[in-house]
């Protein structure tokens, strides 16, 4: 096994448990800090407790300035760690310039193609995409990809790295290499989770969503069916593919099959309203405007109606 194999890092929020060392008081109790304060930082950022988050990600980074561990070790993971927390706060400098840090960091320790920096590429291209910078997103995925296509080629990171690079891809001139991306991708998560795993059902919406986008919906629909038949009618994820098959449906004149699926997706929205009710309240928005549009404003009226009384909290 090559050393980069043997250093693989998942992209989740890194927080390592530390062997604290045997006659070093000192440092021990430095890392015992850094440990205590990571803990209660990530765990207030997980309940969204951003000042606390924030307080106890900064006092764990300045712990590690000062112990005499390497830069690239306890440092770098607050950095990142502090990178998550304005990601998530939608502070995209700050957040940019801790992931910069720390990606330089883990270069100049393990070098730039090493599993390490690819760490730091990927929540690069994570920042960027989500923040809709998706040529340079693109690049840091692709950086990313080289190292772990080697090391690990069929490993859920890997997946990870070609679900952003899939998306970013769409919403360029490159569009159409996003369906082999993301049809790598739900072979690797198959494997490693299980096809009817959340995380496979969520890669073929995906999947189903870009063939859509690249205006082949003979291939989007049975991708969509996909997702209901793994998921089953009532989850969630169904509940947004029954919407898109609707409108599939409605797009090639299939009225009977696009209020099916309409009736179909209300009742998973009912189930799952989403945040104060969004999801729901769209379906009800999407379907009301399908049924205006085949003249049938009076049973789009007794909808409204229905759900205006019942108000989703």
């Amino acid at each position: 096994m090559s050393s980069n194999s043997r250093r693989i890092i998942s992209v989740a929020v890194i927080f390592t448990a530390i062997c604290l060392p045997v006659g070093e008081p000192s440092l021990a109790a430095s890392e015992q800090q850094f440990v205590e304060s990571t803990r209660a930082g990530l765990a207030a950022l997980d309940n969204n407790n951003f000042a606390e988050a924030e307080k106890q990600l900064k006092a764990a980074m300045e712990t590690a300035k000062l112990s005499k561990s390497p830069k690239y070790g306890e440092y770098t993971k607050s950095l990142i760690n502090l990178g998550l927390l304005y990601e998530k706060k939608k502070e995209s400098s700050q957040a940019e310039g801790y992931f910069l840090e720390a990606e330089k960091n883990y270069k100049e320790a393990f070098g730039e193609k090493s599993l390490e920096a690819a760490v730091g590429n990927q929540y690069l291209g994570n920042l960027y995409r989500k923040t809709g910078r998706y040529a340079t997103a693109i690049k840091h995925y692709e950086k990313t990809k080289e190292v772990r296509e080697v090391a690990a080629p069929n490993h859920p990171d890997l997946a990870d790295t070609l679900a952003g690079l899939a998306e970013c891809k769409a919403k360029t001139s490159a569009r159409d290499e996003s369906i082999p991306l993301m049809q790598k991708v739900i072979s690797i998560r198959e494997t490693a989770f299980g096809k009817n795993s959340g995380r496979v059902i969520k890669s073929r919406l995906m999947l189903a969503s870009l063939y859509e986008q690249l205006g082949k919906p003979k291939l989007a629909a049975p991708a969509y069916q996909t997702v209901i038949d793994l998921g089953g009618p009532t989850e969630a994820k169904s509940g947004v593919a029954f919407e898109r098959l609707a409108a599939i449906h409605d797009s090639a004149g299939r009225v009977d099959k696009a209020d099916q699926c309409y009736k179909l997706a209300l009742k998973a929205r009912e189930l799952h309203p989403g945040s104060g009710g969004a999801d729901l309240n769209n379906c009800v928005k999407l379907y009301s405007t399908f049924l205006k549009g085949t003249n049938k404003a009076d049973a789009a009226k007794q909808l409204e109606a229905r759900f205006a009384k019942k108000p989703v909290k």
